[in-house]
Order: C-alpha cells, then structure tokens, then sequence
C-alpha cells in the first residue's frame, strides 16, 4: 500500500513538473492539442488546464517584460 501512494505522489509531482514546462514555454497550445487527440471528459479537463497555463505564460511574460524594462533602465545610467 505504502508503494502504491509513494508512486502515486512520485507521478503528481512529476505530471505537476511536465504542466509547469510545458505552460512556461508554449502556454495552452499544446495541451489542447493533445484535448483534442484523447476528447471526451477529459477533453474538457485538459481545456480548463490549457486556459491556466495561457493565464501561467501570460503571467511570466509580464513579469520578464518588467525585468527587462529594468535591465534597460539601470544600462542607460
């Protein structure tokens, strides 16, 4: 039982890995990509995961945007 839930956790931290790459570096495209591939419930699911991962790199590039403008400030003087 103890290796099942060890597992278990092993595969949601390494899934939670996979979704945080993959909505860093592409957002939302390629899990609806793959929505649309499996379809059904899951399909639906794997939409409401693409829409946070748009609202996840959206998010980044706002911020490294920022970072940026910052970077070309503190160079000017």
């Amino acid at each position: 039982m103890f290796k099942f839930l060890r597992r278990l956790g092993c595969l949601s931290v390494i899934a939670i890995i996979i979704f945080f790459f993959i909505a860093f570096t592409s957002g939302g495209d390629r899990l609806r990509w793959a929505g649309e591939k499996v379809g059904g419930v899951l399909q639906e699911a794997i939409n409401s995961l693409a829409d946070k991962a748009d609202e996840l790199k959206g998010k980044k590039d706002k911020s490294f945007g920022k970072a940026k403008e910052l970077g070309e400030k503190s160079k000017g003087e």
